[in-house]
């Protein structure tokens, strides 16, 4: 479990089954970027319409930022303590005897 003062910029963490990279810390909330799923939204051509898409293959320079080629969330107070530091994670899945997940 993470507190407020375990976010700098930088950290990584799991959050919601997925690895997330903090980007901004606030008075109480933290703002970071999704690492292991990617969504889209693209236009489709003349409809009007928009699709949203999970990109499969991610090129590295979309992490990198700010800006950021990938939309980053917000996660306020109360969903901090969910949170798990990523090395913690690693070493809890090691020690079970599974594969490092990222």
């Amino acid at each position: 479990m993470m507190t407020h003062s375990d976010f700098k910029v930088g950290v990584e963490f799991r959050y919601r089954d997925q690895t997330w990279r903090c980007t901004d810390v606030g008075t109480r909330t933290v703002t970071a970027i999704c690492l292991t799923e990617v969504w889209t939204t693209r236009a489709i051509a003349n409809t009007g319409k928009k699709e949203r898409l999970r990109l499969t293959t991610i090129e590295p320079k979309r992490f990198i930022g700010p800006p950021y080629g990938v939309p980053e969330q917000v996660i306020d107070e109360r969903a901090l303590a969910t949170c798990v530091p990523l090395g913690d994670w690693e070493a809890a899945r090691r020690l079970l005897g599974l594969e490092a997940a990222r």
